[in-house]
């Protein structure tokens, strides 16, 4: 057919007639073809506009209805207000509530419905204009997330919702008082109340209108909703066990998180909010975290609201056959989906650290220390939740971002020509990074403390295995909720193959109290770790660069860190035997406490921090002081000297050396800055607070010669002897001695309690505490009339150590001390004493003559007596004996 249409037109085509005919039908062809798309798309257009009128219809529907309802109840207060005045008799002004309006206001009534509506408009028309003109002016340059947010802004969307409920009750009232006549009293009042609370609200929410310029305070909106999607994923969630609502509320929670990055990422840029706003806005990131650590616990370690991340896998550990297809495949190994517990955390913190590089980029320091002070709550909630590892990484990342901060402190060399307030800062930076390990270690101790192995147990015994959520109720940590679902899988299959739990409740016990111990185990020493690595690292490194302000502050929160340690590592040792009492069989491997190793461990790690407190004492003596800094020096020479006497009572010759000279120096450049800041006190008290550096130091160095004698160790003695011979090698020695004499006998005729006499009374009281302690012997003192006398002594041979410890093991203190060692045995000893009068020459001298005289004798004594014991054996002609 086409081909006898082709020859046709060949044959025709060369008349004019068969050109107009086919230029007609063509016309015709495309009126044709346009009525038909003009009605197709009518029809199109119609099914759209039918679909968003019944959309609009759907969406309006459910007001409406609520409103009908509502309604409904206001006209039936009439009718359940005559019923109720048939059974009790109530006041006029009650009863006419439930009359209607009269005739005569009518249009009263009809007024105040209209006006009511009317002011509602207004309403509406100006909040929404005052919304544009925000949007307009500074939204429009923002993310859509952003204005997503300022979409879902609560307060305004519901006071919108509420205007519209009742202009849609206004409206439906009038209509009802039209056509039906129903214009009840009650209906006036209850229009009113509600009148007046929309007028009183839109007062406060045009102010409010104003905040919008701050996009930081939508914030409120986002944590509110994270906190929201964050608790459905726990037990008491919406379907928490069901995989679908589990990423449905990870996805939610990921959204939430990007709007408030986009706020972040906002306050960052506007000059405006670049400081108040920002903080506050990182304040409340650093408040949600705390609360969302707390809830962890209730969420499975399996549920999709972690998000799941690829772990790649090792060739040479990977499973046979995974290796063995990859290889014939010619492919890489697979990666295995692990969950990502610390999703929210990272985000978050990632947020913080941000922010922290970017004000150090910009200067705005007090910001970045709000934000460092916020991070307190953070570790602490770490530390609780027995996430010790995540809080050293967020540790190790904050040292990392705020080192180019603290790379700004000059050396100590050139400390008078800096800005002391920047300083200042800096050290404030640095004391919070020395309290952050504080916190983890508080916190998980007091976790530790609050297990009651007994309430555990009845718990365990009670628990409802076959309910998904009983294991999440224990409250225990989430590492050993991870561990615990094992224990539940295994129990559900014994249901499912047995009828009944099969395993004893002894071993599901014993398996739970290993999870947590073991758990534990890994927490402490994690613990450990931060404080032998952290502090003692950091330390070294800014002491290798000369940045011994750095360094003092950060040994000073380390040994507080220990001190802390073995003050609560009691509590770990209670659990632990607590967790043992379930270690009844060899089934499973129990974590092993080797409580002495970690006592050596700490003991170790505090001396190495004592020595670098004692090695920032030459630099931190050039410094400039400030009333804005803490005194730096006389902590670290307090320290170092308290350390030398701990150091003398372990027998720990190393560390004495490697401190006691460093403290030498510091205690005298002590005395010289105390001398020029008492020179205008009276002579007494100058005297007092300016010597007392120096009243430590040789009341140190006379027990040093105590304790070298005690522990029968002369390198103690040898290594305080010799830095005081160096420090008498000058050409005036002698006159050097004559101002240590005078300052001693000063020190002892001082009638007033002197400075630091704490700190010597606490030396001393240890040593007569160790003199008790001692075991003692009878001593012989001499015959008197056929009677022997005797004495307690110390049984020590030496002569020093028995003074001290004086005749009587009951007697509390010792006569003499530190100072009374040091002025005899040394002082006195010098060349220069010869020429150098001491006024309050102590008598230990003479005790100890007399202690030798007494050991003389009772040597000759006991030589006599067993001269006199001899047998006389005599001779073979006394005996008749050949």
């Amino acid at each position: 057919m086409k081909r006898f249409f082709l020859r046709l037109g060949t044959r025709f085509s060369v008349y004019q007639f068969y050109w107009q005919l086919r230029s007609t039908l063509r016309r015709l062809r495309f009126r044709l073809s346009a009525s038909g798309f003009r009605a197709q798309y009518s029809t199109v257009d119609l099914s759209t506009g039918v679909l968003i009128i019944s959309s609009l219809f759907f969406t309006a529907l459910g007001p409406i209805v609520r409103a009908a309802l509502y309604v409904g109840c206001i006209l039936a207060i009439p009718t359940f207000g005559s019923l109720l005045t048939q059974y009790v008799a109530l006041p006029r002004p009650i009863t006419a509530l439930f009359e209607n309006v009269d005739a005569a206001s009518n249009s009263s009534y009809d007024g105040l419905l209209i006006g009511v509506i009317t002011v509602i408009g207004i309403f509406l028309t100006l909040y929404f204009t005052s919304i544009n003109t925000v949007a307009g002016t500074l939204y429009a340059r923002v993310s859509q997330q952003i204005r997503d947010l300022l979409v879902q802004e609560r307060v305004g969307n519901v006071y919108s919702r509420f205007l519209i409920s009742l202009t849609i009750i206004c409206l439906m009232l009038l209509a009802a008082g039209v056509v039906w006549e129903l214009r009840p009293k009650s209906s006036i009042l209850v229009i009113a109340l509600f009148s007046c609370f929309a007028v009183v609200s839109f007062a406060k929410l045009a102010r409010r209108v104003f905040l919008f310029f701050d996009p930081t305070l939508l914030a409120d909106v986002v944590f509110g909703d994270l906190n929201r999607w964050s608790r459905q994923a726990t037990i008491s969630g919406y379907a928490w066990d069901d995989y679908s609502f589990q990423q449905y509320y990870h996805q939610r929670a990921d959204t939430e998180l990007k709007g408030i990055e986009s706020l972040v990422a906002m306050a960052h840029e506007e000059p405006s909010l670049q400081r108040e706003a920002l903080a506050t806005l990182l304040a409340k990131t650093a408040t949600f975290l705390p609360n969302y650590l707390t809830r962890k616990h209730y969420i499975p370690s399996k549920s999709r609201w972690w998000g799941y991340v690829p772990h790649h896998k090792d060739w040479y550990l990977a499973s046979p056959i995974e290796v063995g297809m990859a290889a014939q495949t010619r492919t890489s190994l697979q990666p295995e989906l692990i969950p990502d517990m610390d999703w929210i955390e990272k985000r978050l913190c990632d947020l913080q650290l941000d922010a922290i590089r970017r004000c150090i980029a910009d200067g705005r320091t007090s910001v970045m220390l709000r934000v460092l002070a916020n991070q307190d709550a953070v570790f602490a909630a770490l530390g609780y939740g027995w996430n010790v590892a995540y809080g050293e990484q967020f540790l190790t990342r904050l040292t990392t971002t705020v080192g180019a901060f603290l790379e700004q402190v000059p050396t100590t060399m050139d400390m008078n020509t800096i800005v002391e307030g920047r300083v200042a800062e800096q050290m404030q930076v640095v004391d919070y990074l020395g309290l952050f390990p504080i916190r983890l270690l508080l916190n998980l101790c007091k976790h530790a403390e609050q297990i009651n192995t007994g309430k555990l147990t009845e718990a365990i015994e009670g628990l409802r295995w076959q309910r998904t959520d009983a294991v999440y109720r224990l409250s225990l940590p989430i590492q050993v909720v991870t561990r615990i679902e094992e224990v539940r899988r295994g129990v559900s299959f014994e249901q499912i193959a047995e009828g009944k739990v099969v395993s004893a409740n002894w071993y599901l016990r014993m398996q739970i109290f290993q999870s947590l111990a073991e758990v534990l185990a890994e927490q402490v020493q994690l613990v450990l770790t931060i404080g032998s690595s952290y502090y003692l690292n950091t330390a070294t490194y800014w002491l290798d660069n000369k940045k011994s302000l750095l360094a003092a502050e950060l040994v000073s929160r380390g040994l507080e860190f220990y001190n802390k340690l073995i003050h609560h590592l009691s509590i770990i040792k209670k659990l632990v035997e607590d967790l043992e009492t379930a270690n009844i069989h060899t089934m499973l491997p129990w974590p092993t406490w080797d409580w002495e190793k970690i006592a050596e461990d700490i003991n170790t790690a505090q001396k190495a921090l004592a020595i670098s407190l004692a090695r920032c004492i030459p630099s931190l003596a050039t410094t400039h002081e400030s009333q804005e800094l803490p005194d730096y020096l006389g902590h670290a020479v307090h320290l170092a000297g308290d350390e030398s006497f701990a150091t003398l009572v372990s027998n720990d010759p190393d560390t004495f050396a490697n401190i006691f000279p460093l403290y030498f120096n510091g205690t005298l450049i002590m005395h010289d800055r105390l001398r020029k800041k008492t020179k205008d006190w009276p002579a007494r008290n100058q005297l007092s607070a300016s010597s007392a550096p120096l009243v430590d130091l040789a009341e140190l160095s006379g027990y040093a010669k105590f304790y070298s004698e005690l522990h029968q160790n002369p390198t103690l003695w040898t290594t305080c002897q010799t830095v005081w011979d160096s420090y008498f090698q000058r050409e005036d020695s002698e006159a050097l001695l004559e101002t240590w004499v005078f300052i001693l006998d000063g020190f002892r005729n001082m009638s007033l309690i002197p400075h630091r006499a704490l700190l010597r009374q606490k030396w001393e009281m240890q040593v007569n505490a160790m003199l008790r302690s001692l075991p003692r012997k009878p001593f012989h003192i001499n015959s008197y009339r056929l009677i022997e006398q005797y004495v307690e002594i110390i049984d020590h041979p030496s002569q020093l150590v028995r003074v001290m410890g004086s005749v009587y093991r009951d007697m509390i203190p010792s006569i003499y001390n530190g100072l009374d060692i040091f002025v005899t045995l040394y002082l006195q000893q010098r060349p220069e004493a010869d020429k150098v009068e001491f006024e309050n020459r102590p008598d230990l001298a003479e005790a100890l003559e007399r202690q030798q005289e007494l050991d003389s004798t009772q040597q000759s004594d006991q030589a006599g007596k067993t001269n006199n014991e001899l047998p006389d054996v005599g001779t073979d002609e006394e005996t008749g004996e050949g």
